[in-house]
C-alpha cells in the first residue's frame, strides 16, 4: 500500500497523473446497457462516469470513438483522448483493474 502511494505522489510531481473518465456508452433499447448502469452504480468508482445514449445524445463522440455495439465504456484521459474501451458485460474486476492502471 505505502509503495502505491509513492508512485501516485512520483506521477503527481511529474504530472503523470491522469484525471481519468468513463463514457458509458448505451441505449434505452439494451438490456446489458441496463444491467451495465445498475453495476457500475453499485461500484464505489473514484472516476466519473458519463452516460451518453447514442441514439438521442451527442452524435459527435459516438462517432469520435467508433462506438459499434453497445455497452460500451470507454476509459479517456482529460484531453479525452481514449485510454481503453471495454465492450458488452464486464466483471467489476475488469473495470476496477482499469481504473486503478491509470488513476
Amino acid at each position: 500500500m505505502k509503495d502505491c502511494f509513492v508512485v501516485k505522489y512520483i506521477m503527481v510531481i511529474f504530472n503523470l497523473y491522469i484525471n481519468m473518465k468513463i463514457f458509458k456508452f448505451y441505449a434505452e433499447w439494451c438490456g446489458p446497457c441496463k444491467a451495465l448502469t445498475k453495476q457500475l452504480d453499485t461500484m464505489n468508482l473514484s472516476v466519473e462516469v458519463i452516460p451518453i445514449d447514442i441514439e438521442n445524445d451527442d452524435k459527435d463522440l459516438t462517432t469520435k470513438f467508433k462506438i459499434r455495439s453497445v455497452p460500451t465504456l470507454v476509459f479517456v484521459d482529460d484531453n479525452e483522448n481514449e485510454l481503453e474501451r471495454l465492450t458488452g458485460s464486464q466483471s467489476n474486476s475488469a473495470i476496477e483493474n482499469i481504473i486503478s492502471k491509470y488513476a
